[in-house]
């Protein structure tokens, strides 16, 4: 911390906390002054706040500007990986594709990676679709993600990761096959770049911008929201996932008792749920 600015109060902890929950959903630990303080310091620098204070001051009048959304960024967290709990993939490649190719249910295929963060998930998913290009032949691939951060989202519309990002999760193969290198960057091919569709959104807000999908990823996001809202997100998520379709959690995350909509499966290394 700077010397010109003081420590966070526990008056002002909880603030920020309430501030956290009411834009994000996100529990924070009012306690945590470290954390909050590490987060947050970088955001009163950029805009000259002399004291946290002035922080919440200013986002408890500023609506949805600018300070709104850097805030966002700093609280959130944004930690993934290509192929991450690759038994998913695996079960999306050898079951949850060809399940839906043999159902005739439809000639597009639509995938959404909720709280997709910096991308890589969705690129992921882009992957195991284009190996799959054969069975798929017929059908049109939709994938669409969605965030809540700002700049998580403009990361993901890039496309562009540093080595140490495309070596986590990705074979020297799969790095060769769907990357264009850059000036020791590496930028997904336009192939699957095309596939996807990036958008800004709190899973905790309306989700009636979305349409109606067949395999839903909702990972790593419903363990950081108390028990009312995950309750809340599961149920929004049921509107927008079609009868039979699929609803893939972390694998810590279970969908609450009081979501009667899905169905717990036990797959190959890992649970998902089915669409009643």
């Amino acid at each position: 911390m700077s010397k010109s600015i003081s420590s966070i109060s526990g008056a002002e902890a909880i603030q920020l906390v309430g501030l956290a929950d009411r834009y994000t959903g996100v529990m924070l630990e009012p306690a945590r002054h470290n954390f909050l303080e590490a987060r947050l310091a970088p955001v009163l620098c950029q805009f000259s706040f002399e004291s946290f204070g002035q922080l919440i001051k200013s986002l408890e009048g500023e609506g949805n500007g600018p300070l709104k959304n850097i805030f966002i960024d700093a609280i959130t967290t944004h930690e993934t990986y290509f192929f991450r709990d690759f038994p998913v993939f695996a079960l999306l490649k050898s079951q949850l594709i060809p399940d839906f190719v043999n159902s005739d249910r439809s000639s597009v295929l639509r995938i959404c990676s909720a709280a997709c963060s910096t991308g890589q998930e969705p690129y992921s998913i882009c992957m195991v679709v284009d190996e799959l290009a054969p069975l798929l032949e017929g059908h049109r691939v939709q994938v669409d993600g969605y965030d809540i951060s700002r700049a998580s989202i403009e990361t993901a519309r890039s496309a562009d990761y540093s080595n140490y990002e495309v070596n986590r999760g990705l074979s020297p193969a799969y790095i060769k096959r769907y990357f264009d290198k850059v000036d020791q960057r590496y930028r997904v091919i336009d192939r699957l770049r095309s596939m996807v569709n990036f958008k800004e959104l709190n899973l905790l807000d309306d989700l009636g911008v979305m349409p109606t999908y067949d395999i839903v990823f909702c990972r790593n996001i419903a363990n950081y929201f108390k028990v009312s809202d995950r309750v809340r997100l599961f149920k929004q998520l049921a509107t927008v996932i079609a009868k039979g379709g699929t609803l893939i959690t972390g694998g810590s995350e279970i969908v609450p008792q009081d979501v009667n909509e899905f169905k717990p499966i036990h797959g190959d290394g890992c649970v998902y749920y089915e669409k009643l």
